[in-house]
């Protein structure tokens, strides 16, 4: 019986940590802040409707989704990328902030 509960217990929390709680967005990236910290922010020109639904960090209607200054060097490249080639881009967020933006957690330039 207890193997059953441990068991069962351990389903549920697969279940709960999965990136089922993640949300997505499309767009161009519209602007992007950068602070000397190293952190930087970017708002798309169709804002971030599935990512406030998870956490808009205190924040109503968010506009603004970032990483903070230990976030990998390739991935603020990709972010300036998308600005200059004005491409579109898809972003991956699961509710986290990063002050009082949401947290990216993926990006990817299309």
């Amino acid at each position: 019986m207890n193997t059953k509960f441990k068991l069962m217990f351990l389903g549920v929390m697969a279940l709960l940590s999965s990136p089922v709680f993640a949300a997505g967005e499309v767009g161009k990236v519209v602007e992007i802040y950068t602070h000397p910290n190293g952190s930087v922010a970017l708002r798309l020109d169709g804002g971030l409707p599935n990512s406030n639904a998870v956490n808009n960090c205190g924040t109503v209607e968010n506009e603004w989704a970032g990483v903070d200054a230990s976030a990998a060097a390739s991935l603020k490249a990709a972010i300036l990328l998308a600005k200059v080639t004005g491409s579109t881009v898809s972003l991956v967020t699961f509710g986290a902030c990063v002050g009082n933006w949401i947290k990216i957690e993926a990006f990817h330039v299309r």
